[in-house]
Order: structure tokens, then C-alpha cells, then sequence
């Protein structure tokens, strides 16, 4: 998120959101908890240019959830991130995508 001199703010286009994600992926072996945390803020602030309303975005998001239930579900013992992941879900599932839906259905089994 870039400030601006005139007070507005400026937010990275969704292809730009997605390469970051891309980057977040990179990282999961080195720390899975940072790495999650960086994927949520950056879904986040995907969520003003429309991040969520494409479909390398959707698939990107269950891959990297999928590697971190998968390998580092640990991580989701923690409420707030618990939480974050919810909510990354929740952005993908109003914009109306299955996949998304069906993680989020299955999200108790996977991290208990």
C-alpha cells in the first residue's frame, strides 16, 4: 500500500497481488506462520482492486491453504490466525467461487 502525497492511497492490481502470493508460497518452508500472515495481509489489500474476482487468484488461495493444513496446520492453533484464514475464505467464497466453498466446509476436519 503506497501513500500518496495528496492523501489517497493506492493499491497494487490484482496480477500484482497474485506474483506477491506467489512470493508468500516461496516462503512457507522457511516460516509457515509469516508466510500465512503475509498471505492474508496481501489478500486483504487484494480485496480493494478486486483480487478475489479472478481465477489464478482462487486457485492460488486453496493451494497455498491446502500446503498450510497439509504441512503446518499448527500454525491455526493460534485464534487470530484462525480467524484470518476465515475471513481469506470468506473474500473468495462472496465472490462466488466453489472452491473456496468447499474448503471452508471442510476447514474443521482439516485442522483439528
Amino acid at each position: 500500500m503506497l501513500h500518496l502525497n495528496s492523501g489517497t492511497r493506492s493499491y497494487a492490481p490484482p496480477q500484482t497481488t497474485y506474483y506477491l502470493l506467489q512470493l508468500a508460497e516461496r516462503l512457507i518452508n522457511v516460516d509457515a506462520a509469516a508466510a500465512f500472515d503475509l498471505t492474508a495481509s496481501l489478500l486483504q489489500a487484494g480485496r480493494r482492486s478486486g483480487h478475489e474476482n479472478e481465477s489464478l487468484g482462487v486457485d492460488l488461495l486453496v493451494g497455498l491453504i491446502g500446503v498450510f493444513l497439509a504441512d503446518h496446520k499448527e500454525i491455526f492453533e493460534d485464534p487470530a490466525r484462525r480467524a484470518a484464514l476465515v475471513d481469506c475464505l470468506e473474500t473468495f467464497l462472496e465472490a462466488g467461487w466453489p472452491a473456496a466453498r468447499r474448503l471452508l466446509y471442510r476447514l474443521p476436519e482439516l485442522i483439528q
